[in-house]
């Protein structure tokens, strides 16, 4: 099934069958659940995704160009090779999901480094300037 310009707020789409064919193209997703679905080489194209769902789902090679995701939970998900760079609020934690792979906007990567404590030259200071920390 091929959704073009559809708003499909909340649509709990994990009551498919295991491998649905869907793509997505400038839809409305928000609050969508995909839970335990097969979603290899699905499009995403130009979506908005706020606060869905996607767990225990496989997602080999989905394309996620150009949607918004803040808020969207990926968790024990199969990653590898999805497209998320010109995606905007994507946050994938590795340790919840196999993430091998996964194309990232350079913003997002900076985003999981801050999240497991770390400091980013050029990001968290003036470019070139990166003060050390003193261990007391």
């Amino acid at each position: 099934m091929r959704f073009v310009g559809c708003k499909l707020l909340g649509v709990h789409f994990a009551a498919l069958s295991d491998h649905p064919e869907l793509s997505f193209e400038g839809c409305d997703l928000r609050y969508a659940v995909f839970d335990g679905l097969s979603l290899r080489t699905t499009r995403f194209i130009d979506c908005q995704l706020p606060e869905a769902s996607f767990n225990d789902a496989d997602l080999v090679d989905a394309d996620f160009s150009g949607c918004e995701l803040n808020g969207t939970v990926f968790a024990r998900c199969d990653l590898a090779g999805a497209d998320f760079v010109t995606a905007t609020g994507v946050f994938i934690d590795p340790a919840k999901n196999r993430a091998k792979d996964v194309l990232v906007s350079p913003e997002a990567a900076v985003q999981l480094a801050r999240s497991l404590g770390m400091r980013v030259a050029g990001y968290d200071e003036p470019r070139g300037v990166v003060k050390k920390k003193t261990r007391r």
